[in-house]
C-alpha cells in the first residue's frame, strides 16, 4: 500500500511517535486527524503542519481510557464518530507504561493502560474495518514493542498488553486475507520519547542507547508499504527481540529481571521486599 496522499488518523498523536508519524506523513502529502486528551500540544501541532499546507491537519480530543464523555469524547464516541469517516490508515499509537512491583501499583493506573494498550485498538479497529473492506483499501497500525515478546519484571501489565496487540494484530490480519486491508505489528525498542517519564523510569532503563523517534518511524512507513505483518524499526530493536524468540522464556525472564533491578532500586531509593 502507497501512503503518500492518504486520509490516516492517528491516536497518541501529541508528542513522541503518533507527533513523529504525524509530521512525515504529512510531508508525503497525507491528510492527518490528529487525537489525543492534550488540546494546546494537539493545537500546537495543527497549527504547524496547516501553516505548512491549508487544511491538512485537525484534531480531536479524546480520553480512550473512557467510554463516552461531556466534554472530552470517550473510546465509544471516537469509534462512532470515525465509523462515519473513510480513512486509509489508522495508527493506534496511544498507550503508556508503569514501573514498580506489581502489588505497589495503583489499580486504576494498570486498568487504565489495559484500557488503553489494547482494548482501544480492539474499538478502533471494529470501527474503521467495514469501511475499509468495503472500499478494498486500508492499514491498520498497531503501535506495540519488543516487550511484546518477553515478560518484563516491574513493567507486567505493560508486556502484556503488548503480547496481547501482537497476538491480536496477527490473528486480525489472517482474517483479512484478500480483502485489500492489511494490519501491521510495529515492534521498536528502547525509544527517545517521554515514555520513561510517564511510566515513572529513571533515565535509561538499563543504559541501553534509545532509538529517535524519526528513525523508528521511517523505517516502519517503509514495512508498512512493503505490507510486512511485524516491524522491527531498527537492528537494536530486531536484536533485542531475538533471545525471546530463541531461549527459554523462564531464562529470558530471570536475565530480564535482574538486568531491571537495579533500576527499581534507583526509582524507589532502597529495596523494598514487601
Amino acid at each position: 500500500m502507497k501512503l503518500d496522499n492518504r486520509n490516516v488518523l492517528i491516536t497518541g498523536a501529541s508528542s513522541g511517535l503518533g507527533a513523529e508519524y504525524a509530521q512525515q506523513l504529512h510531508s508525503r502529502g497525507c491528510k492527518v486527524t490528529l487525537v489525543a486528551r492534550r488540546r494546546e500540544l494537539l493545537i500546537n501541532l495543527c497549527d504547524d503542519l496547516n501553516a505548512k499546507r491549508a487544511d491538512s491537519a485537525s484534531f480531536i480530543v479524546a480520553d480512550l481510557t473512557t467510554n463516552s464523555g461531556s466534554v472530552t469524547l470517550g473510546l465509544l464516541d471516537l469509534c462512532e464518530q470515525i465509523s462515519r469517516s473513510s480513512y486509509d490508515i489508522v495508527i493506534n499509537n496511544a498507550g503508556f507504561g508503569s514501573f514498580g512491583r506489581i502489588h505497589q501499583l495503583p489499580f486504576e493506573h494498570e486498568r487504565n493502560m489495559v484500557l488503553l494498550n489494547s482494548v482501544a485498538p480492539i474499538a478502533l479497529t471494529q470501527a474503521v474495518l467495514p469501511g475499509m473492506k468495503q472500499r478494498k483499501l486500508g492499514a491498520i497500525v498497531n503501535i506495540s514493542s519488543i516487550a511484546g515478546y518477553q515478560p518484563l519484571p516491574y513493567m507486567a501489565t505493560y508486556a502484556a498488553t503488548k503480547a496481547f496487540l501482537n497476538s491480536f494484530s496477527i490473528a486480525v490480519r489472517n482474517e483479512l486475507k484478500g480483502s485489500g486491508v492489511s494490519i501491521i505489528s510495529v515492534c521498536p525498542g528502547p525509544t527517545a520519547t517521554e515514555f520513561g517519564g510517564v511510566a515513572r523510569i529513571p533515565g535509561q532503563m538499563t543504559g541501553t542507547p534509545r532509538d529517535s523517534a524519526e528513525t523508528i518511524v521511517r523505517n516502519s512507513l517503509r514495512a508498512i508499504e512493503r505490507g510486512q505483518a511485524f516491524s522491527f524499526p531498527s537492528a537494536r530493536s530486531f536484536i533485542l527481540s531475538l533471545l525471546p524468540r530463541i531461549l527459554p522464556t523462564t531464562v529470558t525472564t530471570w536475565i530480564t529481571e535482574k538486568m531491571l533491578r537495579p533500576t527499581l532500586l534507583i526509582a524507589r531509593g532502597k529495596d523494598q521486599t514487601s
